[in-house]
């Protein structure tokens, strides 16, 4: 739990904004998560982003919620910045914040930049139209496939640099196979972003956890057809799932609680708006199917109502921000996917 004492040059102030400028590196979206989830604290009490603080207030940010494995100091957060995929032949190493590697090389197979990487994670900016698990067996051009490509190619690096070193590379198990490597959440073969994969066993556990008890916070970016009539909202109709060859999600009151927070960024040409969205429950096509219910569906994406012909004919919504604790360290990693092109030509 992170404590700050409000002086009296803050008299007044919103509290989103007073956080905002005490945990520097966060994104205003995930301060908002974190405001409705409850974990910023005003004196004591749960607050909304719209109370005023003053002098001699105390403020409270649990981003851990009350987890003991993970720090819940917010100063411990990193920003992992996504770079542009390059060409595998043109890939080349660089450095992150913290002298922690962070490749821009581009998986093996597909021009998939990495954000983030260490020995037990790897975020990767998965393009529009890769599915990240094959429908069978036999179907290749996965995430997967390009994942265990990436392994393989990773495992093949290391034991050159060893044998280069002098040191013996550090025999396989004869009754373990190696780990392949593990996305711990899905993106829609048409959405683009940061996802997540475990790289360890360990690693894929602790991760999981983190998903399961609502640790981990995602910020999308959509453009969607016409403009929403409220600059900001909430959409809370609970959802359902039809099951098939392709799954369809409805509103239905029988179905699963879903909670989408939105705001207007800006309004676009072609009678259209690009939202930020925040969503505090995973469902199937959640986003897709909640801005559908109200009117508002996802541009180019025609299997919830939207005019067909998107660009490329993908439909636009990206996963752009993704805030977790790390699988060991507890260590909250905030790693950004750029939008697409499509997205700054719109």
């Amino acid at each position: 739990m992170k404590r700050i004492d409000v002086t009296r040059s803050w008299q007044g102030s919103r509290l989103d904004r007073f956080v905002r400028a005490h945990i520097p590196g966060t994104p205003f979206g995930v301060i908002q998560i974190l405001l409705r989830k409850g974990l910023i604290y005003l004196n004591g009490e749960r607050a909304s982003g719209a109370a005023r603080v003053k002098g001699g207030d105390v403020v409270a940010i649990d981003l851990a919620e009350s987890d003991d494995a993970a720090p819940s100091a917010a100063a411990n957060t990193k920003r992992r910045a996504g770079k542009r995929a390059v060409k595998p032949s043109a890939a080349s190493p660089g450095t992150a914040r913290g002298g922690k590697p962070a490749r821009t090389a581009a998986i093996v197979g597909r021009e998939i930049p990495v954000l983030y990487e260490d020995e037990e994670v790897l975020v990767v900016d998965k393009p529009s139209g890769v599915v990240v698990q094959p429908g069978n067996r036999k179907e290749l051009g996965s995430l997967l496939d390009s994942l265990e490509e990436y392994r393989r190619r990773s495992a093949r690096s290391k034991a050159r640099r060893a044998g280069a070193s002098g040191r013996e590379a550090a025999p396989a198990s004869a009754e373990e196979p190696p780990f392949p490597y593990t996305p711990v959440h899905r993106l829609d073969r048409e959405t683009s972003g940061a996802l997540v994969v475990a790289k360890t066993r360990p690693a894929a556990r602790a991760l999981a956890r983190a998903f399961a008890r609502g640790a981990v916070h995602k910020i999308y970016l959509a453009v969607v057809e016409g403009v929403p009539a409220e600059e900001e909202g909430t959409i809370d109709s609970p959802l359902a799932v039809a099951k098939g060859a392709r799954s369809h999600a409805s509103p239905s009151p029988a179905g699963a609680k879903a909670l989408t927070h939105y705001s207007v960024i800006r309004k676009i040409r072609g009678a259209r708006a690009l939202l930020q969205i925040a969503i505090e429950t995973g469902r199937t096509h959640q986003i897709r199917a909640h801005l559908a219910s109200i009117g508002h569906p996802v541009a180019g994406d025609a299997e919830y109502g939207a005019p067909s012909g998107g660009r490329g004919g993908r439909f636009l919504l990206h996963a752009w921000m993704i805030y977790f604790p790390h699988p060991s360290t507890g260590e909250m990693l905030l790693c950004t996917a750029p939008p697409p092109a499509a997205m700054h030509a719109t």
